[in-house]
Parts: C-alpha cells; sequence; structure tokens
C-alpha cells in the first residue's frame, strides 16, 4: 500500500489552497482513496489529504535513436544482430524505467553493440568488455546472456573455486 499525505495551506493570494503539488503528484497515480480533513492553526486554514495510491504501468516508449545513427549501426550489423540490438535495447529501458534511473546508468549503446558483436557466452567473457566491470556483470550479466541466447548453469558452492565463472551453453530453440 503506498500512502501520502499532503497539508496545504489556505492562499490569501489565491483565495484557495494552491493544489499544484497534489495535482502532479497525482498525474501518473490511480488514487485507491483519499481522506480529507481541514483545521486551523492560529490564522491559518490547512487542508489535509491521506491517499492511497497505486503508480500507474506507463511506460513510456524506447526512445529512437537519431535515424543517422540508426542507419549507420544499421548497416554495421547483421539481421540477427540487430534483432537482439533491439531485445537488448527494451530490455534495458524497460528495467531503467522501473528503476527510475536513465538506461545508459544500466549499460549504454555501445556496450549494448559490443555485446552483440562479441556474444559472451559466459559472465567472465563479458567482464571482458571494454566499460562493462564487475558490478554490472553481476547486477545483469544472467538477463544479458540470457537476450544473447545463452543460460547460465550455476554449480555447487563448494564444488569450484569462487573465480570460477559459471559456465554459460547456448539456448538450443
Amino acid at each position: 500500500m503506498n500512502l501520502r499525505i499532503f497539508t496545504l495551506p489556505f492562499s490569501e493570494k489565491l483565495q484557495g489552497f494552491d493544489d499544484s503539488a497534489l495535482n502532479e503528484f497525482l498525474r501518473d497515480k490511480e488514487v485507491i482513496t483519499i481522506e480529507s480533513r481541514f483545521f486551523k492553526n492560529a490564522r491559518t486554514a490547512y487542508w489535509t489529504l491521506m491517499i492511497n495510491y497505486r503508480p500507474l504501468d506507463i511506460t513510456p516508449p524506447v526512445q529512437q535513436l537519431p535515424r543517422k545513427v540508426r542507419d549507420q549501426l544499421r548497416a554495421s550489423l547483421t539481421d540477427d544482430q540487430w534483432t537482439i540490438f533491439e531485445r537488448l535495447r527494451e530490455w534495458r529501458h524497460a528495467l531503467a524505467n522501473s528503476r527510475g534511473i536513465p538506461p545508459f546508468i544500466i549499460f549504454n549503446d555501445q556496450h549494448l553493440i559490443d555485446l552483440v558483436k562479441i556474444r559472451p557466452a559466459s559472465l567472465h567473457q563479458m567482464q571482458r568488455i571494454k566499460g562493462i566491470g564487475t558490478k554490472s556483470v553481476a547486477k545483469y550479466g544472467e538477463a544479458v546472456l540470457r537476450i544473447l541466447g545463452f543460460t547460465v548453469e550455476h554449480k555447487d558452492a563448494g564444488s569450484a573455486p569462487e573465480d570460477d565463472p559459471p559456465a554459460a551453453t547456448e539456448k538450443k530453440e
């Protein structure tokens, strides 16, 4: 349950309550319940609202690459690589949107291009790509390998040294 409380003072200038912050907040929310109270403190009247809400599932579309860049990139990738690149961009966009961060924080476009062209088959190989570090591999590596068409096989903790990366095998479709 998501809950937000607003307390709005009466504005003499507006001769009412400035509800612009409330309206901005509600722009992408579905209100489940709302309770409203008025009170006065000293000479100022206040309006308090307790709002039970849930976020609307509004996922903006994946930002399009500029046409010139897209055309150059498209020409440098095979059809299969382009398809995987687009899947990676969609995955990155959805993940970034769900976390409220810009997509390039996860991987930038050059990282995605390198992933598509190199097609690392393991987390260890993924770490060798310029700009992709240990933390990124730990957070996103398995998802990327699945999109690239590989599955990560986890070994028992006691059967291999810690630095032995999990083996990956190509999916048969």
